[in-house]
C-alpha cells in the first residue's frame, strides 16, 4: 500500500494512576525504550497531519493496486503525487489542498529518487551531468540529468500542515499563510530515512 498511515507513537513515560498525567523518568515500556541511548526531540507543531505520496497512477484512493500486480504498476508508471490526511478517510480542506499542490510538484518529488550505489556514472545520486543542452535535459525522464540506473519507487513524506485557519496555528506565521513541517520519510514502502536525511529532503 502506498502512503501507509504513520505508526502510532506511544507515550515515553508511564501514566500516573491511569490518567493523563505522566510520571517523568518512569518509562512506560522499559524493555523497549530503555535500551535507546540517544534521543532526538523536535518541536510539536499544532497543525494537521499530512502524507505526501509519490506513487504510481495505477492505484486506487486507498493506495492498492488496481487490476494488476503492484510490481508491474510500479515499473509502468506514470507517477503521480497524492495527498492524504492522518487516516485514509480524513478530509483535507481546500485551502490546504491548494497549498500542497503548489508546493509538492511532481517534478520536484521525482528528484528524490536515488540511483544504484554501485553506479560509476552517478555514484548513486541518480543524476549525472549529461553535457547536453538544457532544453533536452528538461525533457528527460524521469527528471533532468537522470542517470539510467534510476528505477522509480514510492516515497511518502510525513508532516504537519500548519498556519492560519489550522487549529491554533495562526501564531506560527505573521503573514497569515500556511506551511508544511516534514518530520519523517518512508522510501520504497519499507525504509525510514535517518533524521539527517530527512533534513536533507526538507
Amino acid at each position: 500500500m502506498a502512503a501507509p498511515p504513520y505508526p502510532k507513537i506511544e507515550n515515553l513515560y508511564a501514566s500516573l494512576s491511569g490518567g493523563e498525567a505522566r510520571a517523568i523518568g518512569v518509562l512506560k515500556s522499559p524493555a523497549r525504550t530503555g535500551l535507546i541511548a540517544r534521543w532526538l526531540c523536535t518541536e510539536k507543531i499544532d497543525g494537521t497531519n499530512i502524507r505526501v505520496s509519490l506513487e504510481p497512477e495505477g492505484l486506487d484512493a486507498r493506495g492498492s493496486a488496481v487490476g494488476d500486480s503492484w510490481e508491474k504498476i510500479r515499473l509502468a508508471g506514470p507517477w503521480v503525487v497524492r495527498f492524504y490526511g492522518r487516516t485514509d478517510k480524513a478530509q483535507t480542506p481546500d485551502f490546504i489542498q491548494e497549498y500542497l499542490e503548489a508546493t509538492f510538484a511532481l517534478d520536484k518529488l521525482k528528484q528524490l529518487w536515488q540511483g544504484r550505489r554501485s553506479c560509476t556514472r552517478c555514484d548513486g545520486a541518480g543524476r549525472e551531468d549529461s553535457g547536453q543542452p538544457a532544453i533536452l535535459s528538461q525533457l528527460a525522464e524521469p527528471f533532468p540529468y537522470a542517470c539510467d540506473c534510476v528505477e522509480p519507487y514510492p516515497i511518502t513524506l510525513y508532516g504537519e500542515a500548519y498556519g492560519a485557519g489550522i487549529h491554533g496555528g495562526g501564531d506560527y506565521r505573521r503573514d497569515g499563510g500556511i506551511s508544511f513541517r516534514l518530520f519523517d520519510v518512508l522510501v520504497g514502502e519499507k525504509h525510514w530515512l535517518t533524521w539527517e536525511n530527512v533534513v536533507g529532503v526538507a
